[in-house]
């Protein structure tokens, strides 16, 4: 069997093989059994949906690893629109739930600021503020006959 530049061949035949965070150079692969994205909040949405055909003969899964990166993209779509769905699973591990981190390093994350503390150490989707309309104002106007300029 070939193996792919980079590629690591396992004891059972499967390989993991990593890709570049590019759309266009990510294309070609079939079959995948498990496509596994690391650091997903921060994968552009034209790589992600690149990579999605590789899936369709194998019917096969999505693994989506990140802290979360404001609210826009795919990993937040996956993660918020596919919580109800079926063969959706979507778990968080925030701080709160782990022991080995000690409160005085938190302290000292907390005072980076509540933002920051909320992204990185809760695992919450966290609006920025540096946008002229927030995410509800969009989401209600989205089927309706309101304007943006009528929320300024």
């Amino acid at each position: 069997m070939e193996i792919t530049p980079g590629a690591k061949l396992l004891p059972n035949g499967s390989r993991i093989v990593p890709l570049p965070g590019r759309e266009g150079t990510t294309r070609g692969f079939s079959a995948v059994s498990m496509l596994i994205v690391e650091e997903a909040a921060r994968v552009p949405d034209e790589v992600y949906l690149a990579l999605l055909p590789s899936l369709a003969v194998c019917d096969g899964d999505v693994i989506l690893l990140s802290t979360p990166r404001r609210r826009r993209g795919f990993f937040y779509r996956e993660a918020v629109e596919g919580m109800g769905e079926a063969d959706t699973l979507v778990h968080t591990g925030p701080v709160t739930e782990c022991s080995r981190i000690s409160e005085r390093y938190l302290a000292k994350q907390r005072a980076r600021g509540d933002a920051y503390f909320r992204q990185e150490f809760l695992c919450e989707f966290v609006e920025t503020g540096k946008f002229l309309l927030d995410e509800a104002t969009v989401k209600k106007m989205k089927n309706s006959e309101e304007r943006a300029w009528d929320h300024i």
